[in-house]
């Protein structure tokens, strides 16, 4: 994924976009600290060792404030990014289409053509905003409470590995019933650019 932004929206973006992912990871990994502290304090509370689990609670607060302040830095780099592309994809589309022919633009791309432009665009851009952190999180933060359980304890950290192919088989389906449905849409629009056309061409038939 990494890779495909860079390549379209050009060297220039490299910079802000590997600071935002930098944020971004920086984030997870304190969120999953976090998430996995609540097992010795809880664990403490449950024995009735107030002393410790005040000493886990205490290190659970500054771990939670680094996170809070994690994701401030990597929500503004994520805004501040997916501004700046948004007139750069535009600017960018505009020119490769500027070079093509009018022979390129057939009934089969532009159903394609007409949601790059309305929607491709913004979601390219709401995946900065938006999208990215969620996903980069959603990966990071579990390996994150899963490498810290390992230490904290074993049971649990080999009960959350066992889960980990069921979930990810949940994202392989997830991700191909989106790809068909992209496909279904882009034949449906390609449809109705025709339709649209048509009743342009004939005008001045309806008109006469």
């Amino acid at each position: 994924m990494h890779s495909r932004l860079v390549r379209v929206l050009g060297s220039e973006q490299l910079r802000p976009i590997r600071k935002h992912l930098i944020a971004m990871i920086v984030y997870a990994v304190l969120q999953g600290v976090a998430f996995a502290l609540l097992v010795p304090v809880l664990s403490a509370l449950l024995d009735g060792d107030t002393g410790r689990a005040g000493a886990w609670l205490g290190l659970l607060a500054a771990v939670t404030a680094a996170a809070g302040a994690a994701y401030y830095v990597q929500a503004l780099l994520g805004f501040t990014t997916a501004v700046s592309t948004t007139g750069l994809l535009y600017h960018r589309l505009g020119e490769r289409l500027g070079r093509l022919g009018v022979g390129w633009f057939s009934r089969a791309r532009l159903g394609p053509l007409t949601r790059l432009a309305t929607g491709g665009v913004g979601e390219v851009t709401q995946l900065f905003a938006h999208l990215l952190a969620p996903l980069v999180i959603s990966v990071v933060s579990p390996l994150t409470v899963l490498v810290v359980m390992v230490f904290l304890d074993w049971r649990l950290a080999a009960a959350m590995a066992a889960a980990g192919p069921l979930l990810f088989l949940a994202y392989r389906w997830s991700a191909s019933a989106i790809s068909r449905t992209d496909a279904v849409v882009d034949e449906a629009m390609a449809r109705a650019n025709d339709r649209i056309f048509e009743f342009a061409r004939a005008q001045p038939v309806i008109r006469a």
